[in-house]
């Protein structure tokens, strides 16, 4: 069972609390269908970009599906629902963005501010059915992804305003770059510049090994251990360092490569 945390920002209570039914009802359809029966959404809600903000702070919400509104105040100094997408992106950086706004026009101020959106969803409230049809395709979709992810093992990152399904295999290894919280991607096809930090990706990928402050490797791709140089040689012909204190688990590890 995966549990999927959702978000609907919307300024209007009543619009907010319509949405939050469309929902429940597209996720029901999913259900009746036969799809995705061990996901369930976790639905919270937020009125205005402070609220929703400090929600997925503080939750520390994570590969998210959230529902935003464009127009989230009448005030147009106020902060957007574009704005508020760009900081749910930087807390949670696998976020899938769905918008939910009353003019068609606007969906361009997003691409502009390369938002990455899943889709754009226009409030047509007197035309609910076909409302609905587009929310329950949009959020089949999203779950339908998820469920692929799951299925297929594999290392997540953000390239730019792409999301990355890289396969574990193919990974080598990660390193932290010369530039300050940044990091070298190492792959069977090359390396992969981004921003992150190793701490995060040893917490989000347990079968990775930290060999050292630097470095964060992929054990299925050692194909030698060389304990007189310290260090793990990869595919590419790459030597990587490993710490002192990892000294002795290269070595058993070596002892039981020889078995």
């Amino acid at each position: 069972m995966t549990k999927i945390p959702v978000l609907i920002c919307d300024d209007n209570n009543i619009i907010l609390n319509k949405l939050e039914k469309m929902i429940n009802i597209a996720a029901n359809m999913l259900d009746e269908n036969g799809e995705d029966d061990e996901i369930i959404l976790n639905i919270s809600k937020a009125t205005s970009y402070n609220e929703a903000e400090k929600f997925v702070e503080s939750n520390s919400m994570k590969n998210g599906i959230y529902f935003l509104d464009i127009e989230l105040s009448n005030n147009k100094d106020d902060k957007s629902g574009i704005d508020l997408a760009e900081q749910i992106k930087m807390i949670d950086k696998m976020a899938k963005i769905v918008f939910i706004t009353s003019y068609k026009d606007m969906a361009f101020l997003t691409y502009k501010r390369r938002i990455g959106a899943i889709d754009y969803i226009i409030k047509s409230w007197d035309n609910i059915s076909s409302m609905q049809k587009r929310l329950n395709d949009t959020l089949e979709n999203i779950i339908h992804e998820y469920s692929a992810n799951k299925k297929r093992k594999h290392i997540v990152y953000r390239l730019g305003t792409r999301v990355i399904y890289l396969d574990y295999d193919r990974l080598y290894y990660i390193e932290t770059a010369n530039v300050s919280h940044k990091l070298n991607i190492v792959k069977d096809s090359g390396v992969s510049f981004i921003t992150g930090n190793l701490t995060s990706f040893e917490k989000d990928n347990p079968d990775l090994l930290r060999i050292s402050q630097s470095y964060l490797i992929n054990p299925k791709n050692v194909i030698e251990i060389n304990i007189t140089e310290n260090s793990v040689v990869f595919p590419n012909g790459n030597h990587v360092k490993y710490s002192r204190k990892m000294r002795s688990y290269m070595k058993k590890w070596q002892n039981e490569q020889l078995k």
